[in-house]
């Protein structure tokens, strides 16, 4: 059996090597759909071979019989097919019922559903009042960010803007959801990238989507709305400026920061056009994770702060000039820093947890900044250091995903700032 699938991941056609003809293959079948998953019925397509049609209420229009598609380029108009496709016999429909999404379609005692894994999505059902599909129970209690698992609450939880029941944040023409958990962008998906190209000469010009929102995986939505919980002070406008050019540097331009009408710092699309690489998108993710606190999170941003070593736990404060100088890397870098600081912050100032400990701390840098470093960090090589008095050199080791293959990172320390990092 062999698939047809759109940039959604819809299996629009089954089709395999029909055995009695070795030179040709045959169509099993054909669907098309409305945006949230309806199937068009009596959907008929032009074609130039001969094909018989059946037509069957509420269900997709089905090919009897089978039309044959030469592999040969000159016969076809078209690139061939690869050698590997695979006879199926008997040479009929074998009710394959993955379709929508490439979900499964469960149609047992009359009820349309796919299943997703994580949750059962209802199809639409015009005759009885529900024109769009919803899921039928709201989400898993646990999200995968990166190589770590977050215990986050419902997910829910974490989608305050939207109903729990709402599917691809009410868009399915560019969300999907590939396991039921959270909604991200189909460009984010191995089903192909949507270009400038293809938003200019599509329905997506419409929805009013451009390339620089393709990168908009999980935890996207609901930028640059005003209930984000982060509340800065800072210092100064050059403090202010500064953070705007880290978030800038951790998102590769598309990402800004902005303060919002109640004071809290969000993020802020800039009209660079993306997509966000893997450690750009964890840092989204992470700030708006954070960001979507159920209280307000304060913080206080200074520069050249000797008080301030990157970040202070009891008092909240970030020396924004220290966390630049790790820059984008490649081993640390300054997105790296800001969100794992964000991060004590939340277990303190929202978990309560009031005591800064080496496993709080462990904890901060495995979920925030090893995702967006996109590499292990294993703490400080004090044989490699001579920090003392606020001063001083301190190693730290970085290692590969797999936890191999060690760089150590040099950071020079003169009253407690940071005036350069070696990596």
């Amino acid at each position: 059996m062999n698939q047809y699938k759109d940039h959604l991941g819809n299996v629009r056609m089954n089709y395999a090597q029909d055995p009695q003809e070795v030179e040709g293959l045959g169509i099993l079948d054909e669907s098309h759909y409305y945006p949230f998953g309806l199937q068009h019925s009596n959907y008929r397509a032009e074609r130039i071979k001969n094909s018989q049609w059946l037509f069957l209420a509420n269900e997709p229009a089905r090919r009897v019989g089978k039309i044959k598609i030469d592999r040969k380029e000159e016969n076809n108009n078209e690139k061939s097919f690869d050698d590997t496709v695979t006879p199926f016999s008997p040479f009929e429909n074998p009710g394959y019922n993955y379709r929508f999404n490439g979900m499964e379609l469960q149609s047992e005692f009359g009820v349309e559903m796919y299943d997703f894994g994580a949750r059962n999505y209802a199809c639409p059902e015009p005759s009885l009042g529900n024109p769009i599909g919803r899921w039928m129970n709201i989400d898993l209690p646990t999200i995968k960010i990166n190589f770590y698992f977050r215990q986050a609450g419902p997910l829910a939880e974490k989608m305050r803007r939207h109903s729990p029941y709402n599917y691809a944040f009410n868009n399915p023409i560019y969300f999907i959801d590939p396991d039921g958990m959270q909604s991200m962008g189909a460009a984010m998906m191995g089903f192909g990238q949507i270009t400038q190209d293809m938003v200019d000469n599509s329905a997506f010009s419409s929805s009013q989507i451009s390339v620089s929102s393709l990168g908009g995986g999980t935890g996207t939505m609901g930028v640059g709305e005003e209930d984000d919980k982060i509340r800065p002070t800072f210092e100064s406008s050059q403090a202010k400026a500064q953070t705007n050019d880290v978030i800038k540097g951790a998102t590769g331009g598309i990402y800004g920061s902005t303060i919002n009408s109640e004071g809290n710092l969000e993020l802020e699309r800039t009209g660079v056009e993306g997509p966000l690489s893997e450690t750009q998108q964890a840092f989204v993710d992470i700030f708006n994770s954070i960001a979507d606190a159920p209280e307000t999170i304060d913080i206080s941003i200074s520069q050249n702060n000797e008080n301030t070593l990157v970040g202070r736990f009891d008092t909240g404060d970030i020396d924004i000039a220290d966390v630049a100088k790790f820059g984008n890397g490649p081993y640390e870098t300054a997105g790296g820093a800001i969100v794992t600081e964000l991060t004590e912050q939340y277990m303190k100032q929202v978990e309560g947890k009031l005591t800064h400990t080496s496993t709080l701390h462990s904890k901060a840098v495995r979920e925030s900044q090893n995702p967006v470093n996109g590499r292990l960090n294993a703490g400080i090589d004090w044989s490699r250091s001579t920090y003392s008095n606020s001063s001083g050199v301190i190693t730290t080791v970085s290692l590969n995903k797999a936890g191999k293959n060690p760089v150590y990172v040099k950071v020079t320390i003169v009253n407690n700032n940071i005036v350069k990092v070696e990596q």
